[in-house]
């Protein structure tokens, strides 16, 4: 039961990015992401949200390479956390 009711957690905060490739990521790695504040247009400057900054488990990693005259390699990570941090 304490198991169930902890994953069911995790994934109340599950988010995915994409980055510039990086073939080192994998599922499994602790990642430190930092999110912006949503504040109205006429506030100056990018104030970090302390309540979802934090430690993230890497739970899927997607690989895309394109080819041709604009190659590119970039990871789409799939984060997930149990809690919410101040």
């Amino acid at each position: 039961m304490q198991r169930t009711l902890h994953m069911s957690l995790m994934h109340n905060f599950k988010i995915e990015i994409v980055i510039p490739g990086d073939i080192l990521l994998k599922a499994g790695d602790i990642v430190n992401y930092e999110f912006t504040k949503f504040e109205a247009a006429s506030k100056s400057g990018k104030n970090k949200d302390e309540y979802r900054a934090g430690k993230y488990l890497v739970c899927a990693v997607n690989h895309k390479f394109t080819g041709g005259e604009k190659a590119s390699f970039e990871s789409v990570v799939e984060l997930m956390s149990d809690s919410i941090s101040k």
